[in-house]
């Protein structure tokens, strides 16, 4: 245990120096969250605060999706551009530390784009910067980026080997997305109202998440073996 803790450590150090080597690479996911927050904040401007606040909602969870897929796709690419992979195959590291680093790194990189970005659409829509720490917004949040992550990593090592891999990652992942994206707007949305009932809602979010993690780490390491 005590190996396995260590290799993670090791991975994880390794690929966040990765990701912050480059400036360009660590600033591009949260311009496109800014940038898309911008357009839907001009196409909103006109509605309600009620209104408002449901739209802040779908548009935070699309906005997450879109920036998640581009950071698995990313932190997956060839070797030439991320060697994690490479070093992982050629070393001892186990199958199972690489696929929790990759999914710890993948949702800390996703909140820290969303949730700076979220902030000041928030502040654009005159509504409180504390909602986002709402305890039901911030829980719907995270187990839909962590459902979201565990089989978006699982598709793109089913992928690797693929030669229309950056057209065929969309098709399969967006789909699968669907379940958690409809339960995590759900839920979420009962951080503005008051009287409505998450607890269903966060409990299937949930479920699909167990699905997702169970079905990743079962298989992760036969589709490396491949």
């Amino acid at each position: 245990m005590k190996k396995e803790a260590k290799q993670m450590l090791w991975l994880l150090k390794h690929s966040f120096r990765l990701e912050l080597a480059e400036k360009e690479r660590a600033l591009t996911p949260l311009l496109l969250a800014m940038i898309l927050f911008l357009l839907f904040f001009f196409a909103s401007e006109d509605l309600s605060l009620a209104a408002k606040e449901r739209a802040f909602i779908y548009q935070l969870y699309l906005v997450g999706v879109i920036v998640l897929q581009g950071l698995l796709v990313r932190m997956h690419a060839p070797e030439e551009r991320d060697e994690a992979f490479s070093q992982m195959v050629c070393s001892t590291l186990s199958p199972i530390v690489w696929f929790l680093t990759k999914l710890f790194l993948t949702i800390a990189l996703s909140l820290a784009v969303i949730l700076p970005a979220s902030i000041l659409l928030l502040l654009s829509y005159a509504i409180s910067p504390l909602a986002i720490c709402s305890p039901i917004l911030a829980l719907g949040l995270f187990l839909s980026v962590f459902g979201l992550s565990c089989i978006g990593n699982l598709l793109c090592v089913l992928l690797r080997k693929s030669q229309g891999r950056d057209l065929l990652f969309p098709l399969l992942y967006f789909p699968l997305t669907i379940p958690v994206l409809l339960c995590g707007t759900q839920s979420s949305l009962a951080a503005f109202s008051p009287n409505a009932d998450a607890k269903n809602w966060l409990l299937l979010l949930l479920a699909f998440d167990v699905i997702y993690v169970t079905l990743s780490t079962l298989l992760f390491e036969e589709l490396l073996k491949d």
